[in-house]
């Protein structure tokens, strides 16, 4: 027991008092209300405890000599200021009382430090520290803090920056708890221990004005406290290491509403990893820094029903699971969702990148989409080896960078405005297109440049095997290498009918593998370098075309057809393929169109004209040649198979020429010649094999006039069968008709006399004279 207690109840004005308990009560004493008493060391002794208590604001000064108490207990209402100078040492505090306990002069020096009493206030706290020596606040000296508030309770007010050094344990009983200060810059620093607490009361972290830029400095890793969460609501909470939180159950609630340098949670340190327990909720618009810092990561769920404000040059790295429409906006530096894993993601709210900011994903899994709007100047970069689907009409203009991994889009804006760069030098999905319907894709690509065979694919979707919808390139498709083959698929096996449209003046370097659906050719340049091949798998027959033009065209670039059929349309426009076409695969020539084949073409499969034109003006080979019905075969140059014709069999391309055949020639249609009188010259079929003769062969003589004995030899063939059903040839001027008794023996017809004209008689002789091709 202690021998006396000198109690100070302040309660009006001052009387006399015993020596050893000393009470102030009000007495009438003349010299009226105190405010200010000044102890000595007379009034008790270091076993004493000295209370200070009442209703009414005072001030206590401790001048050097005093002898401490052994407890001082501020049980006041009003507000207490104790001002030593140069005080005692020695000695506890004891704070109960709702008022504020005011600590000025700098020269207390507590053994230790409890409080539990003090208002619920933004602008005054239980104990108010300003008094700084070497930068450490000096009002309560070096012993321990116990907080044991059972209500709420602002424990400190700080009034300057400074360090709290001071270690501090919460009770188990504790409430809601408020740390706050002035505005202005202030960093109050918590180096201490802080253990204790419990898991049902807050820690509130506040500045007495909405946008103050002070903040709150938590640096000791060994900290054990439990709370409920960090509550944030002005100012900022700043921390050097994932333990100076404390219990790594201990949340953080961000509800500071302001975008302002300085406020919100920051990260003091680099390669600070949040763990997955403590989990973070922005409820308002809240910055979170992460000042100069790298590695800074939060692995706990991430909750966005407010705006996060992303400040600092490093990287913010989100690899927990992010729920909320709040969205982000990214002043400075970048935001990166997963870090190499499964985990990561932002809710459903935009993104806003400010110039020179950046989002990027790194996931290895399909299971991250970014629906909201990703906007401003910054640019996107897809870094995980997985799929991320960015399913908003985004208009960010910095570019897309896919370095590994792929992206999945749904809109024409899926990557913003600006341009993709492809940097991946390993094979894989590179592009998928998700949405069923028509989608132009305008952005420019620079595609990677591997040193070793690499494969990329580009898929679109469609819903079902009919397939019909377009993905349309129209910006320029540049870079790539020998190396590097596009692969070009749909999602749903046996589509035939979806399109990759190349409308862009590209100049890329790649082969290019049609897997499924077709390509189209909308410009000159569609499919960029003439070394490119073109590998057209043609086990899925369309009836728009594997390989379809839009525009009239010579396409330079090689085609592989890799196996089944493959169908080239050049609609209403004539095309010409002056590369070589080679594999094991058929060709069926689509569209109105004229297709002209003009290289040495070594392709073993078959070939069908089922619509239009096709021009020979090289040669195929061996591959049997089948012409349907209305459709054309014609050209100058060399067919290595047998040809049936049920359509029109035409030598030349427009003019006067010879077509080959290395099989045999079956004419089931019609069979279209030109002769020319000025010339003397003709088309010419040259069959190595056996020609049947059928249909209907029409000569048409393109200039001057025909004359007695002019000849024109047709067909060249070893043999031959059949006969035609009509021959019809030009009209001849009087007294002259067409001799076509050779026709199925030699291939030739002759301008010869009419019958039963003078000159019959002697046809015979001049028949030796004939004028022939």
């Amino acid at each position: 027991m202690k021998p006396s207690l000198l109690l100070l109840a302040f309660l009006g004005s001052f009387s006399t008092a015993s020596a050893a308990t000393i009470n102030w009560t009000d007495g009438g004493d003349a010299s009226g209300a105190w405010n200010n008493l000044l102890f000595n060391s007379q009034a008790y002794s270091a076993v004493d405890d000295l209370v200070i208590g009442g209703t009414a604001a005072k001030t206590v000064t401790m001048g050097a000599g005093v002898t401490a108490p052994a407890t001082l207990l501020i049980s006041n209402t009003g507000n207490t200021t104790l001002n030593s100078t140069s005080g005692p040492a020695g000695g506890a505090l004891t704070k109960t009382g709702a008022g504020r306990l005011i600590l000025t002069g700098g020269a207390n020096n507590f053994s230790s430090v409890s409080i539990s009493g003090g208002p619920a206030s933004q602008t005054g706290g239980a104990v108010e520290l300003s008094t700084l020596t070497g930068g450490v606040y000096n009002g309560l000296g070096s012993g321990a803090i116990t907080l044991g508030n059972t209500s709420a309770m602002t424990a400190f007010f700080f009034g300057a920056s400074g360090t709290l050094s001071n270690n501090i344990a919460l009770t188990t009983s504790n409430a809601a708890t408020w740390l706050t200060g002035t505005a202005g810059g202030r960093v109050t620093t918590l180096s201490g221990v802080i253990s204790g607490g419990n898991a049902s009361a807050d820690l509130r972290l506040d500045n007495n004005t909405a946008a103050g830029v002070g903040r709150f400095v938590f640096t000791n890793a060994a900290n054990t406290f439990t709370i409920n969460r960090f509550f944030m609501n002005r100012g900022g909470l700043e921390f050097t290491s994932d333990g100076a939180l404390g219990n790594a159950a201990n949340d953080l609630f961000l509800d500071v509403t302001s975008s302002n340098a300085g406020t919100g949670l920051l990260f003091g340190a680099d390669n600070i990893t949040l763990n997955s327990g403590r989990s973070v909720t922005v409820n308002s618009t809240t910055v979170v820094d992460t000042q100069t810092f790298n590695g800074s990561r939060i692995d706990g769920t991430l909750t966005l029903t407010g705006q996060m404000v992303k400040r600092g040059a490093g990287t913010l790295i989100v690899n927990g699971a992010g729920s909320g429409s709040g969205g982000i906006q990214v002043v400075v530096g970048g935001i990166q969702i997963g870090a190499g894993g499964t985990t990561g993601s932002i809710g459903t709210g935009n993104v806003s990148l400010a110039s020179g900011t950046s989002l990027s994903f790194n996931r290895t899994d399909t299971g991250l989409t970014v629906g909201g709007v990703i906007s401003g100047a910054g640019s996107v970069t897809q870094s995980g080896t997985g799929t991320t689907s960015l399913t908003g009409t985004n208009t960010y203009s910095g570019g897309t960078t896919i370095a590994s991994g792929a992206v999945s889009i749904s809109n024409g804006s899926g990557l913003g405005t600006g341009a993709v760069t492809v940097t991946k030098l390993t094979g894989g999905d590179l592009l998928t297109v998700t949405n069923n319907a028509a989608i132009t894709l305008a952005n420019d690509i620079a595609l990677s440049a591997p040193t070793s065979a690499q494969t990329f694919n580009l898929i679109k979707n469609s819903s079902s095997a009919s397939g019909g919808t377009q993905l349309s390139l129209t910006g320029v498709i540049s870079g790539g290498s020998a190396n590097h083959t596009l692969f070009l698929n749909t999602n749903t096996s046996g589509d035939n009918t979806t399109t990759f449209r190349f409308a862009g003046n590209n100049t890329f370097r790649s082969s290019i593998q049609l897997n499924r659906g077709a390509i189209v050719v909308a410009h000159a340049n569609g499919l960029g370098n003439t070394a490119n091949i073109l590998k057209l798998d043609g086990n899925n027959n369309t009836t728009l075309g594997d390989l379809r033009f839009e525009i009239g065209m010579t396409l330079a670039n090689s085609a592989q057809l890799i196996a089944g059929q493959t169908n080239v349309s050049t609609g209403t426009n004539a095309v010409e393929m002056s590369g070589v076409m080679s594999g094991s695969g058929a060709l069926n020539k689509l569209g109105t169109g004229a297709l002209t084949l003009s290289n040495t073409n070594t392709y073993s499969g078959a070939t069908i004209v089922s619509a239009g034109t096709l021009f020979v003006n090289g040669s195929l080979g061996n591959g049997a040649v089948t012409v349907a019905s209305g459709a054309t075969l014609g050209g100058t140059g060399s067919v290595g198979g047998s040809v049936t014709v049920n359509g029109s069999f035409a030598p030349g391309a427009g003019n006067i020429e010879s077509l080959n055949v290395g099989g045999s020639l079956a004419l089931n249609n019609s069979a279209d010649f030109e002769i020319d009188a000025t010339s003397h010259t003709n088309d010419l079929a040259v069959v190595a094999a056996n020609l049947a003769f059928g249909g209907v062969l029409n000569v048409t003589n393109l200039s001057g006039t025909l004359a007695l004995n002019d000849s024109f030899d047709l067909f060249n063939f070893s043999a031959g069968t059949g006969t035609f059903s009509a021959v019809n040839l030009p009209t001849l001027d009087g007294g002259l008709s067409w001799d076509t008794s050779a026709l199925y023996t030699t291939g030739a017809i002759t301008v010869v006399p009419e019958p039963g004209t003078a000159f019959v008689g002697g046809l015979g002789l001049l028949l030796i004279l004939r004028r022939r091709r």
